[in-house]
């Protein structure tokens, strides 16, 4: 009987140490081509890590296709963010509520269905909690920019399978651009004018139909847009008058004086959408950090009233990026 019952209380103990091991990239010590290795990271640096709880999504594309398609009866029919909470997880993010409880975490924070939780925490508690060794990185391009990551970390194997990926943890982020400003003719004959796209994509009247209409442009990487140039793009080219309605995160309008590629993303965005869809409420969504998808995904589910549409220019190298990451975004 003793020895019954220590096989059980041994079997419960593996059961209870269970755990899922996820790997980066094998030659993560090495760095990227944009990130040169500094050593361990200062156990007292503060560090986010973003868990991306599994969502129901097995019936997600096919109901994004019900009211996408113009062919489908349900076209238009867009739903509401109280009703995406049919594809929530519950017990996944309380899973990870529990979880964090265990350790000495300064804060968190959970989007509106549960999607995403964010915490914050020291260096120290994060080796702890994911049982590995941050290190820290600075950028080859301005030698100050640095950032957190770890190589491989662990999770609880029940936890493991509620969450796709931990955002801040394995993979590395790509912050440089090329420089793409040229001076172009005022009058961009044979250019993308507005003029030029309305009539590409059949948009006979570029006014929107109700005044209920929203949209917003993501920018990362500090990309910023100066008010005047807008204003002369629309002079330019004949556009009634835009505007941007609200800023979200960081503008910094003189830095496009100061280096055109600054602002050259941003800007084409603003201009585009703006001529495009006019008088529409745009919102310029900027995003910082070192996971500006993931941060913006949070940030748009943590929203009750989000934008209805998104213009996103900026993306990465597919294969660089985990299938585990591209999911969770």
């Amino acid at each position: 009987a003793f020895l019954a019952a220590l096989c059980g209380a041994l079997c419960v103990a593996a059961a209870t140490a269970a755990v899922t091991e996820i790997q980066g990239h094998p030659t993560f010590i090495e760095g990227t081509s944009a990130w040169k290795h500094v050593g361990a990271a200062p156990l007292d640096r503060l560090q986010p890590l973003l868990f991306a709880v599994r969502q129901n999504t097995e019936h997600l594309e096919k109901e994004l296709m019900k009211v996408s398609d113009p062919r489908s009866p349900h076209y238009g029919q867009h739903w509401t963010m109280d009703d995406l909470s049919v594809f929530a997880n519950p017990e996944g993010t309380a899973l990870v509520h529990k979880f964090l409880a265990n350790f000495d975490v300064k804060s968190v924070s959970t989007s509106t269905h549960g999607e995403y939780v964010k915490a914050w925490m020291t260096v120290e508690t994060a080796n702890k909690l994911l049982s590995t060794t941050f290190h820290e990185f600075v950028s080859k391009k301005d030698g100050k920019t640095s950032i957190v990551r770890c190589g491989r970390y662990e999770l609880p194997a029940e936890l493991a399978a509620e969450v796709s990926l931990i955002g801040y943890t394995t993979h590395f982020p790509v912050i440089s651009t090329l420089s793409v400003f040229r001076a172009l003719r005022m009058d961009a004959d044979g250019q993308a004018t507005p003029k030029v796209i309305s009539s590409y994509y059949k948009i006979d009247n570029n006014t929107v139909a109700t005044s209920q209409s929203s949209n917003a442009v993501f920018e990362t990487i500090n990309q910023s847009y100066e008010p005047s140039d807008l204003k002369a793009f629309d002079s330019e080219f004949g556009v009634p008058a835009q505007s941007i309605a609200k800023v979200v995160g960081n503008n910094n309008p003189s830095s496009c004086s100061e280096n055109p590629n600054n602002c050259v993303e941003a800007e084409l965005d603003v201009q585009v959408i703006t001529a495009i869809a006019q008088d529409t409420h745009t919102t310029f969504w900027s995003i910082p950090g070192s996971e500006s998808f993931l941060e913006w995904a949070q940030a748009v589910a943590s929203d009750s009233n989000p934008p209805k549409v998104f213009s996103i220019s900026y993306g990465s190298v597919e294969s660089d990026i985990p299938s585990s990451q591209a999911q969770a975004f």
